[in-house]
């Protein structure tokens, strides 16, 4: 009445139950609109974990075929005619490097930790 005092009682009801109609409407296109956002939030997550675990997985195979790799060449050379003790010790420590352990104590028992790779 304040805004249109000329109005009647069921005229000013009325226009009272449409706004009140309006703002049930918007607040439930609010509601399925925070949905939408939170469910394509939850799809992202999903796709980022499994991302980072392919990255994972591709990083142990990438060390596995590397510790292959040096444990054939080690096997070769063995075989080859012998090897120094320091060169054996050096394709050790490096081994040790490949698969994040310390070989020696004199490393200090310290690991870098995983790849911070770009996303």
């Amino acid at each position: 009445w304040k805004e249109n005092p000329a109005l009647t009682e069921a005229q000013v009801q009325a226009m009272a139950l449409g706004r009140q109609a309006s703002v049930e409407m918007e607040l439930k296109r609010r509601e399925a609109v925070y949905r939408d956002v939170l469910n394509k939030q939850q799809t992202l997550m999903m796709y980022v974990q499994k991302v980072i675990t392919n990255r994972k997985v591709r990083e142990q195979q990438m060390a596995m075929a590397n510790q292959a790799q040096l444990m054939s060449q080690m096997n070769g050379m063995l075989g080859a005619g012998g090897m120094s003790q320091m060169e054996l010790l050096g394709l050790y420590q490096q081994l040790g490097a490949l698969q994040g352990h310390p070989t020696h104590p004199s490393m200090g028992g310290k690991n870098p930790g995983p790849s911070k790779g770009n996303l």
